[in-house]
């Protein structure tokens, strides 16, 4: 009996073999053809169909029995606003035009229905708002900050010639102020009442800063950045923020950050307190604080605004030249420093969200910005360590990209509840120089000097002297004094919005089979 439950499980392999063998290909996987919602229209008294699916928009003039190569096709997350008035069709979109976005205004005369429609006129319209806007409501209110001085001075231009038209034929609601003093924005958002959708900024990383900062001072401050979110639009020298909600393209392109205030839904990122251990008067972070070279390369390069984000290479090879140890002491609670194991961590895909919790109305104390949990805890506490090595700067980030040139934290994810801190020790200027060509993509992050920490909380102490040129920190490009200072996160305080939900760092990265290099 055993024999033959042996041969008859034999016989059974045999056949699976041999299916498995001769097992056909499987079938080509088909694309589905797009669903096309079409209504007939005439432009200039000839026929012609305006149609849409769940990805483009489409203008074909019609030939005899076909429709013509069409004479606008634009993403469908483009489109702005239509309405159909007294038998016209009114719709506004971007389309690109030489790789940027421009405005598109479309008239025309509704024809009677033909077989190519697909819905009525009403019903066509609200379809194709749905599909546009998708989860983001139509006709946003905004605030709008306007820096005149930032960058290369042409933050009005921007606005009054490019960006205003576009919000108006969006039918969006807005009120501007073009700011004429530094603190300006912040000044108005100590008291902005909290009825718009988003604060706008057209300027560089400086307004942001300001607004935060205005919104953390209230005794609402959490109701604040809660209710209303804070949406940059590139006008300035660095425009980080920009660049990490919508990468190294369109981060740089003002109607593609005024499309993502438009249309983007919601994502909330970490804060960090700055406060000074002396006074402990505290300002609020929200993209990098620095130390060492990299704190002299921004401040230090500000009467070289007219070159834009150039001027932070030039400060870059300037302090390479040097290459002294700054004269610091750092503290870090709790890192995590384990490079191999935080990049598998990264690339197994987005951590998870740590959400502020819920304002509760009319509980003041909670509305108020949250204290430091750690700045009372004395050296020597439990899980506190100090770097040990000379240090030629110190840079704390909460977004991947700083500039242009530089991805220092590649690997930080919106609210992640971390603070990312770099620690480079002193390294040949060589290898600092070659630095430079990898920047954008992250690879410092592979080089073994390049320490870095996730962590809750750090403090920088100063141990020398300040000099003008040389000793200064920087906190999201704005001086502050040098003096010894702590560092902890406040995990999703911040609220913005964002077209793809997560920072914009390369897909190649931590992919492009780099090794970590240099250094023990």
């Amino acid at each position: 009996m055993a024999s033959t439950k042996i041969q008859r499980a034999s016989s059974i392999s045999t056949l699976r073999r041999t299916f498995l063998k001769n097992k056909p290909p499987p079938m080509p996987t088909v694309a589905a053809a797009p669903q096309w919602h079409s209504l007939s229209i005439s432009m200039d008294g000839k026929n012609a169909v305006v149609r849409f699916s769940d990805e483009f928009l489409e203008v074909h003039r019609k030939a005899a029995e076909a429709l013509e190569p069409p004479t606008l096709q634009t993403s469908i997350k483009n489109v702005l606003y239509a309405e159909i008035k007294d038998g016209k069709l009114s719709l506004s979109t971007l389309a690109r035009k030489k790789q940027h976005l421009h405005l598109v205004t479309l008239e025309a005369v509704i024809e009677s229905p033909t077989p190519e429609d697909t819905d009525s006129e009403a019903e066509w319209v609200r379809a194709l708002l749905r599909a546009a806007y998708g989860e983001a409501p139509p006709r946003r209110s905004f605030m709008i900050f306007v820096n005149p001085a930032s960058g290369q001075g042409k933050g009005r231009a921007i606005f009054d010639k490019r960006l205003k038209p576009i919000l108006e034929a969006a039918h969006c609601s807005f009120d501007v102020v073009y700011t004429t003093h530094g603190g300006h924005a912040g000044e108005m958002c100590l008291t902005l009442p909290l009825t718009y959708d988003a604060i706008i900024t057209v300027s560089g990383d400086g307004t942001p800063y300001e607004v935060i900062n205005g919104f953390a001072k209230r005794l609402d401050a959490r109701a604040a950045f809660e209710k209303v979110a804070v949406v940059p639009i590139p006008a300035g020298s660095g425009n980080a923020f920009s660049l990490n909600l919508l990468g190294l393209v369109d981060g740089f392109d003002p109607i593609a950050s005024l499309l993502n205030a438009i249309k983007g839904t919601p994502m909330h990122l970490d804060l960090s307190s700055v406060t000074m251990l002396k006074s402990r008067e505290t300002v609020y972070s929200f993209l990098a604080q620095s130390g060492g070279l990299m704190a002299e390369l921004d401040l230090g390069t500000e009467h070289l605004r007219w070159m834009g984000d150039s001027r932070f290479i030039v400060g870059f090879l300037k302090g390479v030249i040097t290459n002294t140890p700054r004269q610091l002491r750092v503290l870090i609670k709790e890192p995590e420093t384990d490079k191999p194991k935080l990049l598998d961590e990264f690339l197994a895909g987005p951590a998870p969200s740590v959400v502020a919790p819920d304002v509760t109305p009319g509980a003041e104390a909670q509305q108020r910005m949250p204290l430091p949990k750690h700045i009372d805890e004395p050296e020597g506490t439990e899980g506190w360590i100090e770097f040990d090595k000379p240090i030629l700067y110190t840079y704390g980030g909460l977004m991947p990209y700083v500039a242009r040139d530089l991805m220092d934290f590649p690997i930080k994810q919106p609210c992640d509840g971390f603070i990312h801190l770099v620690v480079q020790e002193i390294e040949t200027r060589g290898t600092m120089i070659k630095m430079i060509d990898g920047g954008p993509k992250g690879e410092p992050f592979y080089l073994n000097t390049h320490r870095y920490h996730k962590t809750r909380a750090y403090r920088i102490i100063p141990t020398g002297p300040a000099s003008k040129d040389r000793e200064c920190f920087s906190i999201d490009g704005e001086r502050i004094p040098y003096e010894g200072f702590h560092v902890e996160v406040h995990p999703g305080l911040l609220r913005t919005f964002s077209m793809n939900g997560k920072f914009m760092v390369p897909e190649t990265f931590g992919k492009d089979g780099i090794k970590f290099h240099g250094g023990d």
